[in-house]
């Protein structure tokens, strides 16, 4: 009797554990799921993204690299990734500027038909960066692409800018591992004149959710907001 009794408790102890380990292996299931997509975008080949790298190595056009603080690191990486770009290595590219927290930005603008005798001139400017932003929970990265434009009046003689006009942001690109739905929210622009220039900014913040195929539940991600701002001249 005591042996039966036993054996009951042992397969009852091992069926409670067994469900135990279940709910674990169930998690573990979609945690690894979810955390090993964090580094995909660095390895996804997307034509758009290898296309603006493209054109900002091509040195036809102005372009800036700046870290975290806003300083101009342009020149240490175009040294540091000349060589990966030559070889077609675009997964080191973005690496590089993940791991350092890099933003390049590429810079255009289009001069509208110059007015004889006019008091002011036009034209348009934009700046289309790339970032990496990590979510804060996961260690997920979002490869994103956006467009700040806008256009700014100068004066002709003095080259000084006078006033400019309120600008539109969008958003190019979202990249993030797949199963993870992107959003870009609350976005803010505005601009003025700073010490002759035309000054733009926009703000905004990314996030993203994936759902469980049985939509049970689901994970959010929160990739943060984000202000960035360029400066245009005549």
């Amino acid at each position: 009797m005591k042996q039966k009794i036993k054996k009951i408790l042992s397969l009852l102890i091992i069926a409670i554990c067994s469900i135990n380990l279940g709910g674990q292996t169930v998690m573990a299931a979609n945690s690894s799921y979810l955390m090993p997509q964090k580094e995909t975008v660095f390895t996804s080949d997307n034509s758009v993204i290898n296309e603006y790298y493209t054109e900002f190595y091509a040195g036809e056009k102005e372009v800036m690299v700046t870290d975290s603080n806003g300083n101009d690191v342009t020149s240490n990486f175009l040294d540091s990734t000349i060589q990966f770009y030559n070889i077609g290595d675009f997964e080191s590219i973005k690496r590089f500027a993940a791991v350092n927290g890099y933003r390049l930005h590429l810079l255009t603008e289009t001069e509208a038909v110059v007015q004889p005798f006019a008091l002011e001139q036009y034209k348009m400017v934009s700046d289309t960066i790339i970032e990496y932003y990590t979510d804060t929970q996961f260690g997920t990265v979002m490869e994103f692409m956006g467009t700040l434009k806008g256009g700014i009046w100068y004066n002709p003689n003095t080259y000084q800018v006078t006033r400019t006009s309120s600008p539109t942001f969008n958003v190019e690109l979202m990249n993030v591992p797949i199963g993870i739905v992107p959003s870009c929210n609350n976005i803010q622009t505005g601009s003025n004149v700073s010490g002759g220039r035309g000054y733009f900014y926009a703000t905004y913040t990314l996030s993203g959710v994936y759902v469980d195929e049985s939509g049970v539940w689901g994970v959010n991600y929160d990739f943060g907001t984000h202000t960035f701002s360029f400066y245009a001249t005549a």
